[in-house]
């Protein structure tokens, strides 16, 4: 496993913790994330285009908490957004996607158990999940 994946892990686990204690996300630590990303991808000699396209699921996330008015806290959207600059988008679109599917599966225990409505969970906790399947096997080869 690379230091910066670690890195990574260690940053959605925090954010899955304060999203799970406040139902926000710092935005403080969303921009230091951010600070070491620029950092990285300058050290790495990512190709802009490539840095760009990394921060699209960010931006659309935002665009959604916006559409949603709230249903989707624009928080995961800036914490998305500071991941981008720090993973390729490959990583980055793994990570959701596995965060997504796990987010939808425990939507599908609250509907089944009889929760409907406007119940509502912290997203980054599915995101820690997603992001840890993609990068912990690494560490097992």
């Amino acid at each position: 496993m690379r230091r910066p994946d670690l890195i990574f892990l260690l940053y959605m686990a925090g954010n899955a913790l304060t999203d799970l204690r406040t139902g926000t996300i710092s935005l403080r630590f969303a921009g230091a994330f951010a600070a070491a990303g620029i950092i990285l991808s300058a050290a790495e000699a990512r190709s802009p285009l490539d840095v760009l396209v990394s921060l699209v699921p960010g931006v659309v996330l935002i665009l959604l908490s916006r559409a949603s008015r709230g249903g989707i806290g624009s928080g995961d959207g800036i914490a998305v957004l500071a991941a981008g600059l720090f993973l390729g988008p490959f990583s980055l679109m793994a990570c959701l996607c596995a965060g997504f599917f796990m987010a939808a599966a425990f939507a599908g225990i609250l509907i089944l158990k009889g929760r409907r409505g406007s119940s509502t969970f912290p997203f980054m906790p599915f995101l820690f999940l997603g992001s840890a399947l993609v990068f912990l096997p690494a560490l097992f080869p």
